[in-house]
């Protein structure tokens, strides 16, 4: 008795950077200022992007992002502190498959002719999703929902945070404030 399967063990780069700076501003005796940025940069390049478990389609996924924060703290008297913070962050995602691995999946190139649902959809013109049946852990050629994709995070944070002390009580209330846009693109 035979038992065949397939695991796939490829070789990732995931080449991982982050850089953060830090400004701290005493501008009087009763306020402070400290600022924060921040640029990070994620990419892994794989022969199985694209959520394919087969290793026939390469290409790089990429994860830039950065952003800035502003903080100022501000005594108004020894019982009412305030601190006010604005904040910007970005995020952006990428996944483009290398080109020489699109020639080597389209469907016209390997006689793969029969018709599409929606052609529009494959922009590559690859091969469809294919599993194959009657052994465990078989190959599979199977992409990834949004494949290509591109997408950005943008967010926008602004919190204030008075603290008042009253006798032997310290009551802290805050408001914040978020704005979030995100644009995902299937190309």
């Amino acid at each position: 008795t035979y038992t065949f399967n397939n695991v796939f063990q490829s070789k990732n780069d995931q080449p991982h950077r982050f850089e953060v700076l830090r400004i701290d501003w005493n501008v009087s005796t009763k306020t402070s200022f400290y600022g924060r940025a921040h640029h990070s940069i994620d990419d892994s390049t794989s022969p199985q992007c694209c959520g394919n478990s087969y290793p026939n389609m390469a290409g790089p996924s990429r994860y830039p992002a950065g952003g800035i924060v502003g903080t100022v703290i501000h005594t108004f008297s020894p019982t009412l502190v305030n601190e006010t913070t604005f904040g910007v962050n970005s995020f952006r995602q990428t996944l483009t498959p290398d080109p020489v691995s699109v020639a080597a999946n389209d469907r016209a190139t390997l006689g793969v002719n029969f018709p599409q649902f929606h052609p529009e959809n494959n922009l590559y013109n690859v091969l469809p999703n294919a599993k194959f049946g009657g052994v465990q852990s078989s190959p599979s050629i199977s992409w990834e929902q949004r494949f290509p994709f591109g997408g950005t995070n943008n967010i926008w944070t602004l919190t204030d945070i008075p603290a008042v002390i009253r006798g032997g009580h310290n009551v802290k209330a805050g408001v914040c404030v978020e704005k979030a846009d995100r644009s995902a693109v299937k190309y």
